[in-house]
């Protein structure tokens, strides 16, 4: 069993030589699935190592990362100030005074115009000033 073992890694050096003096220093097709299993291999002989470099990334891209949260502030993410959509609605805004957009979506399980539409459009609508 040990020669078999030890028979599987001389060629798998090897192969892993080979790829490395390939002409042009170009690196060979599959180069990346031999760095995976290195970083997988580390791991598995390693695990609290690997679990200290983990800890050192998520602090890096805290440290790099959380200031980007800061850094995004639009008013109204969802709408371009440059579309016509949206100077439609500062229109209409503009003209009427209020929201163009409906606020408040209300599903009733009743015919239009029925005493449980009406007391819940009275409910949810704001008084005029």
């Amino acid at each position: 069993m040990g020669t078999t073992t030890s028979r599987t890694l001389r060629q798998s050096t090897a192969s892993i030589r080979h790829r490395q003096s390939l002409p042009g220093g170009a690196p060979a097709p599959g180069w990346g699935a031999d760095m995976l299993a290195g970083v997988a291999g580390m791991a598995i002989r390693h695990p609290r190592r690997m679990a200290g470099y983990a800890l050192a990334v998520f602090v890096v891209a805290g440290v790099f990362g959380g200031p980007a949260l800061g850094l995004l502030n639009a008013t109204n993410p969802f709408s371009d100030p440059s579309s016509a959509s949206f100077r439609a609605e500062a229109a209409i805004q503009r003209a009427t005074g209020e929201e163009a957009s409906p606020g408040v979506l209300a599903l009733v399980p009743a015919p239009p115009g029925s005493p449980a539409v009406t007391s819940v459009t009275r409910a949810n609508t704001w008084p005029s000033a």
